[in-house]
């Protein structure tokens, strides 16, 4: 599975789009989302967003 981050328009923000993503593959409630290395959330602090 893959995820992706949707602005309040619901466009995919650059950097955090399902192809940027590392899959999930483990069976678990939990997860470490990533987006290719990118480890700054800088790109979705104090905004709206949709996973």
């Amino acid at each position: 599975m893959r995820v992706e981050a949707l602005d309040a328009e619901g466009d995919a923000i650059d950097g955090l789009s399902k192809d940027d993503c590392v899959p999930l593959t483990a069976d678990r409630i939990r997860h470490l989302v990533k987006w290719g290395d990118t480890t700054d959330c800088h790109l979705i602090r104090a905004r709206l967003i949709r996973l």
